[in-house]
């Protein structure tokens, strides 16, 4: 198993922040902090009844605990499937994906955000990305190969992605 955190201080507000990472844009700009090496992605938002409030198009979607958030490329192959798992205003947020059908590349991930209130107008955002290989040979060579060091990367770039945003705003 392979956990890594990345922390950023945001100049603002803690329920700003809250507001922007609990939205469907904050999903796809993460997803595509990760994951898209160019590649184009199509998301569709699944949700038990009542769990996505809809603003004018779904980028100003609030995303409730159990919703689910299907990704596929734009061949319409799926992807990924996030799982809103924990939902905590204005405190901490969690999302959960898992492939456990292909042999080889199955996997079960975690991403979960914490927000501190450092008082004026700031915002610590400590991030975590917890990452299991189910097969074996992967997970130990995930272990041995600089993975964690890509891993890295990816959520500072999703971090820095989260501070520019907000700051832009």
């Amino acid at each position: 198993m392979r956990g890594i955190s990345q922390e950023t201080i945001i100049r603002r507000d803690v329920s700003e922040v809250w507001d922007h990472v609990s939205r469907l844009s904050f999903c796809r700009r993460f997803t595509e902090s990760f994951f898209t090496g160019g590649r184009k992605l199509d998301y569709q938002v699944i949700r038990p009844e009542d769990a996505l409030t809809r603003g004018p198009d779904d980028t100003l979607a609030v995303l409730y605990r159990g919703t689910q958030i299907k990704v596929a490329t734009n061949k319409g192959k799926p992807w990924i499937t996030w799982r809103v798992t924990e939902m905590t205003p204005p405190r901490a947020f969690a999302l959960q994906a898992s492939d456990t059908e292909s042999w080889l590349g199955s996997y079960f991930a975690v991403i979960r955000l914490e927000l501190s209130d450092l008082g004026e107008g700031k915002t610590r955002v400590n991030a975590r990305l917890t990452l299991l290989f189910l097969n074996r040979a992967l997970e130990v060579a995930s272990l041995l190969l600089p993975a964690g060091l890509l891993y890295g990367w990816s959520l500072r770039r999703m971090c820095r992605r989260l501070r520019d945003d907000l700051s832009a705003a």
